[in-house]
């Protein structure tokens, strides 16, 4: 990943707690009435993702761990319960978590799961690929 100016902190949770409640998260999804998309989600299951506020250049980066991201815009397990309208500057690992594209995006979507977790959603400014 690229280099930040401050240190990268993690949400601390074990890849046992994010598969957990990954797993929970998608339980409960399929309870819920189809939601109309503009582009098909991939679920990526936890990988590593940072993130910062774009509009502070020496933000502090949070290593978050992915839930599913599509053409548009991306969701992920945070320990920052970033406000809906924060701008956010992405860094979405490309094959392995040595490589990264930065995308700019804006949060669409906060849930607070439990404890210091969060599930949030992120609309990319421009959509990939």
């Amino acid at each position: 990943m690229s280099n930040h100016p401050c240190p990268i902190q993690d949400i601390g949770l074990s890849d046992q707690q994010v598969t957990e409640l990954l797993d929970r998260l998608d339980a409960e999804e399929i309870e819920m009435p189809p939601i109309e998309r503009r582009s098909t989600r991939r679920y990526l299951r936890g990988a590593a993702m940072v993130v910062s506020a774009s509009a502070a250049e020496e933000a502090p980066s949070l290593r978050v761990r992915l839930r599913n991201v599509s053409r548009h815009g991306v969701a992920f397990l945070s320990s920052n319960g970033w406000e809906v309208g924060t701008r956010l500057r992405l860094e979405l690992p490309i094959g392995s978590e040595l490589a990264s594209v930065e995308m700019l995006g804006v949060v669409v979507h906060r849930r607070h799961l439990e404890g210091p977790i969060f599930e949030i959603g992120a609309e990319f400014d421009t959509p990939c690929y």
